[in-house]
C-alpha cells in the first residue's frame, strides 16, 4: 500500500486473491479512521467497532467489484456509510433531513479564510481539544459527517461526495455550514476549519 493510503494495481489483485499482507496493511491504514468517522455519526463505541468491522468484512467480500484502486479508501468509507445507515433505521432513527441551506452551492471556499491555527494545530493545544471535539458534536449529522471527512480524514470534496452519495455542491454547503458553526460554538472568531491545500488561491 502507497502511503497515501492507495492501493495500486498489483496490490487490488492480490487482494483480490485473498493475500492476507495486502488486507493486513489496509486494515492498520484505516481502522482507526473508519471506527473516529462512524463513531461520530452512530453516538456508541460498541455500535462503532461493529460497522467497522462489517466494513471490512464486506470489502473483502466484493473487493473484485472495486473498479478504481487508488479509491480504496472512500470505497471502504462508503461502505461503512451504508452499514451507518442500516443500523440507524434498526434503532428506528431516521436521518435528518438536509438544512434547505445546506443545498446552495454557491458557497466560495476557494477565498482566503481568516488567520487561526489548522485542525491539527488546534488538536496539539491540549486544552481546546474537549472544546472542538463537543463543538463537533454539536453539529447536524450532516456536516458532522463532511467536516471529518474532508479536514479530519483529508478525502477530496469529489471523494466526499461519492461516499455520501450526493452532489458536490452540497459537500461544499455543509463544509462552508459546518465552519461557521464550529467556529462560533468554539467562540474563535478568527479560526476556521480548512486544510492546506485550501489556502492556495
Amino acid at each position: 500500500m502507497q502511503e497515501n493510503g492507495h492501493w495500486t494495481r498489483e496490490q487490488w489483485e492480490r487482494a483480490c486473491r485473498g493475500d492476507a499482507a495486502v488486507w493486513d496493511r489496509l486494515f492498520r491504514r484505516y481502522q482507526l479512521p473508519l471506527f473516529v468517522w462512524v463513531r461520530e455519526l452512530v453516538r456508541s463505541e460498541e455500535d462503532a467497532l461493529d460497522v467497522v468491522q462489517e466494513t471490512f468484512a464486506r470489502a473483502v467480500r466484493y473487493v473484485d467489484r472495486l473498479r478504481d484502486p487508488e479509491r480504496v479508501g472512500p470505497w471502504l468509507f462508503g461502505i461503512a456509510r451504508q452499514r451507518c445507515a442500516d443500523l440507524l433505521r434498526r434503532r428506528g432513527h431516521h436521518p435528518e433531513g438536509p438544512d434547505p441551506s445546506e443545498e446552495e452551492v454557491g458557497c466560495d471556499l476557494t477565498a482566503a479564510p481568516d488567520p487561526g491555527p489548522s485542525p491539527d494545530e488546534w488538536l496539539i493545544r491540549r486544552e481546546d481539544e474537549e472544546r472542538f471535539f463537543r463543538a463537533l458534536a454539536g453539529l447536524p449529522e450532516s456536516q458532522r459527517a463532511v467536516l471529518v471527512l474532508h479536514c479530519l480524514e483529508d478525502f477530496s470534496l469529489e471523494d466526499i461526495a461519492r461516499i455520501l452519495e450526493v452532489p458536490v455542491g452540497t459537500v461544499k454547503s455543509r463544509l462552508h455550514h459546518a465552519r461557521r458553526r464550529l467556529r462560533a460554538e468554539c467562540g474563535e472568531p478568527g479560526w476556521e476549519v480548512e486544510r492546506k491545500d485550501e489556502k492556495r488561491t
